[in-house]
């Protein structure tokens, strides 16, 4: 029986068994142990004994039953693994679990990456910090190269964090690589990592980890140099701070103001003439000189009212075609209108042609100019 935490569209998020096993390893040794930033540091890639030795630890792990792989649904390719560990809090006087792996170590590079694991624990109390006898530990994470940037990581973790709830709600999710059946116990109650890369300590920041300790690979040698030098400037602990960029250019908008105590009587008087040129310059802007191609002229002899006339409008131009009208021209008389008879004040019915549609507009007589008429209009 396999046991599907999750999945989505393209990948299934699965317990190791005994069918993923080779696929889990095979990610080990194409991704983890080639690009994880402690296999750098102790040049692991150099030494294929070591590999071999490593790989030994991946199978101890498996073995309880808690590791989590990810497997492409399309081809059935083992995409990503997660080999977890139990750890168990040690009695008085126990050897810790690291430490009597690495002392069957032959291989140096082995030896130091898992002294690395074994000091890493020491340095903080993960079960007085969890206030725990048993973690789920995310021992070694990893994804192949030709399917990073998918997310899979991420989903290993919760994956892998899914499964340790389960286990302490007492659901027996066990995946054992035999036909024996699992137990129960130990029960994790906490899920703790070692995040050694920049990508992985983001992940771990948004599913919610707590830092319990922080260490520095500028403190950490082996064969004569630190792991600071053989990783370079990928390493965690020496990134820089990133450079801000350049300060972009801002063009337009309000200008820029000053203090000034808008209660004193010279301030009042210069923002009401700001105000004052702004409402003429507004206005400026309405008033236009436009073509009367067709006219029919509302006087306004001696009686103060007006006389009103129906006039087709269009809104399905633009404000350019608006705007193409001619600035000023000269009136034809037409009918029994005559140009004398024009007076300030009076209303025409103006037509403003575009490049596909004209609008009408009855406009105001403002001035008359000899044979020049000045309209004004909301255009």
């Amino acid at each position: 029986m396999v046991y599907i935490l999750q999945e989505d569209e393209n990948y299934r998020y699965e317990i190791l068994s005994q069918n993923t096993l080779q696929g889990g390893l095979d990610v080990m040794r194409k991704s983890f142990f080639l690009d994880e930033k402690v296999c750098i540091a102790v040049e692991l890639h150099k030494h294929p004994n070591a590999i071999d030795e490593l790989e030994e630890l991946c199978v101890r792990a498996a073995n309880d039953g808690v590791s989590v792989v990810a497997v492409e649904k399309k081809s059935g390719l083992v995409a990503g693994a997660s080999f977890n560990k139990l750890q168990v809090k040690s009695q008085p006087g126990d050897e810790p679990y690291f430490e009597k792996f690495a002392a069957n170590c032959k291989e140096p590079s082995a030896k130091a990456l898992v002294m690395f694991m074994k000091e890493a624990d020491e340095s903080c109390d993960l079960f007085g910090y969890c206030n725990a006898d048993c973690v789920l530990e995310l021992m070694f994470l990893a994804t192949l190269r030709e399917y990073r940037g998918k997310g899979i990581a991420k989903a290993l973790s919760e994956a892998s964090i899914k499964l340790g709830k389960l286990l302490l709600e007492g659901k027996d999710f066990k995946q054992s690589l035999t036909d024996t059946k699992l137990p129960l116990e130990p029960i994790p109650k906490a899920a703790t990592a070692l995040f050694t890369s920049l990508i992985t300590q983001k992940i771990g920041q948004k599913l919610g980890f707590i830092k319990a300790m922080e260490l520095y690979y500028k403190d950490m040698n082996f064969d004569g140099k630190t792991f600071a030098e053989r990783i370079g400037p990928q390493t965690p602990s020496v990134r820089p701070f990133p450079k801000a960029e350049a300060r972009k250019v801002s063009r337009g908008g309000p200008k820029p103001g000053r203090c000034r105590v808008l209660t004193d009587t010279p301030e009042k008087e210069e923002i009401e003439n700001e105000e004052a040129a702004r409402n003429m310059k507004n206005k400026c802007k309405v008033t236009k000189k436009v073509q009367v191609i067709k006219r029919k002229v509302f006087q306004n002899d001696d009686s103060s009212s007006l006389e009103e006339d129906e006039a087709s409008y269009s809104s399905n131009d633009s404000e350019d075609d608006e705007l193409e009208a001619a600035e000023s021209v000269d009136i034809e008389e037409q009918n029994d209108v005559k140009i004398e008879n024009i007076r300030d004040g009076d209303y025409a019915l103006a037509r403003v042609a575009g490049k596909r549609t004209e609008h009408f507009y009855i406009v105001e007589i403002q001035k008359v100019r000899g044979s020049i008429l000045e309209l004004s209009s909301n255009l």
